[in-house]
């Protein structure tokens, strides 16, 4: 299973809870799972562990439902991208360090995890490279851990290729 369907709701009912959702609230983007569905609203638990309460009349405009998520336990196949920007003169020894931590990383689906070299700003003597992975988990807080690890890891990569 992979996050695929997104559903557009105009109400709040046909939420439940775990739903990955994306709204607005009180001009603010909310993006999270639903942690609790009471009578007068829901609580969202965003990515850092926030969590936002919403009355049903504070919702402007339409709340996006992501389908095909983690349910009765079973396994969800999640696929993250990021881009990195790297001294131009240390491409190749950086793409291979990038290699090794996705070995290293059990969590991972090596077959699926891949660095490409996607622009190049030569007036700041950088490029960017595409960075992306799958991992499959059974709840969406072993996502967030195995992907902050992973940044983190590459992270430390630029950081010290700086």
């Amino acid at each position: 299973m992979v996050l695929e369907l997104i559903y557009i709701l105009n109400r709040w009912e046909s939420l439940g809870v775990n739903d990955l959702i994306a709204t607005e609230a009180r001009g603010k983007q909310i993006f999270g799972f639903v942690e609790s569905k009471g009578w007068f609203g829901f609580t969202i638990k965003m990515n850092k562990g926030e969590r936002v309460f919403i009355s049903n009349g504070k919702v402007n405009g339409v709340i996006i439902k992501f389908g095909n998520q983690i349910k009765e336990g079973k396994h969800c196949n999640w696929r993250f991208t990021t881009d990195l920007k790297i001294n131009i003169n240390q491409v190749h020894r950086v793409e291979k360090e990038i290699y090794k931590i996705f070995k290293e990383d059990k969590d991972l689906e090596q077959e699926d995890a891949f660095v490409l070299l996607s622009g190049v700003d030569w007036a700041n003597k950088t490029a960017v490279f595409l960075v992306s992975w799958i991992t499959k988990t059974g709840t969406h807080e072993e996502y967030f851990t195995i992907r902050d690890a992973l940044l983190l890891k590459l992270q430390k990569l630029i950081d010290t290729n700086s």
